[in-house]
């Protein structure tokens, strides 16, 4: 989410920051890339750091190097600088079901037997 939130650029950029501790969830520094956010969760980055992002964040955002909107499940407040995850907005079910593609019912012809 760290990545969708256009707090990093890339997911290693992101799993890196979380493993040495700049970035909170609910006001509490995390330490496993792998924690799911529940509904109405608060993810922000370290408060010492915080003003050095929006700086980052916003100049981007200007230049035009972020081209990717936030989804509608996370919600900014520019203010504090936090996201938070809307659990109501994140529809599992737009997923669509790969079980029917075409490529997944011809054999592979690389694959020997």
């Amino acid at each position: 989410m760290c990545v969708r939130a256009n707090l990093f650029y890339t997911l290693r950029e992101s799993k890196q920051f979380i493993k040495n501790g700049l970035v909170k969830v609910n006001h509490q520094i995390i330490k496993s890339a792998n924690y799911i956010l529940k509904d109405k969760d608060i993810l922000s980055v370290r408060d010492d750091l915080r003003l050095e992002f929006k700086e980052k964040y916003l100049s981007n955002l200007l230049s035009g190097q972020i081209l990717r909107p936030l989804p509608c499940y996370l919600l900014r407040n520019l203010k504090s600088f936090e996201v938070l995850f809307v659990q109501e907005l994140f529809h599992i079910k737009k997923i669509p079901d790969f079980t029917n593609f075409p490529w997944l019912r011809f054999p592979n012809i690389r694959k020997k037997p």
